[in-house]
């Protein structure tokens, strides 16, 4: 079976047996022995809060792609001057900055 392991332990042993470039104590490549311990991990993360994970990622991408693309539709769609969307990125990044620190 698996035995927990400290991760400077984990990296030290991967890093030993990339140096050596030869096979693990227990015959298997260290390569493969870092695989088993990823999936061990991953087993370990419940399914709701993987769905909670995921749906985190989504709403930061959203938020990130709507707030990457003000600046490009302020500018053509509105023919806004390059200081007028600077300002209006200024003025976004002072209010979602303090946001996002009390949520």
């Amino acid at each position: 079976g698996s035995r927990w392991m400290h991760p400077s332990q984990s990296a030290e042993m991967l890093a030993s047996a990339a140096d050596k470039n030869t096979d693990a104590p227990d015959g298997s490549s260290w390569l493969k022995q870092w695989y088993y311990r990823v999936v061990n991990y991953l087993d370990l993360i419940t399914f709701p809060v993987r769905i909670c994970l995921g749906l985190l990622f989504c709403k930061v991408f959203t938020i990130e792609a709507l707030a990457s693309a003000t600046s490009v539709v302020s500018k053509n769609r509105y023919h806004w001057q390059v200081k007028q969307v600077g300002m209006l990125g200024f003025v976004n990044g002072c209010l979602v900055i303090p946001f996002s620190i009390l949520v």
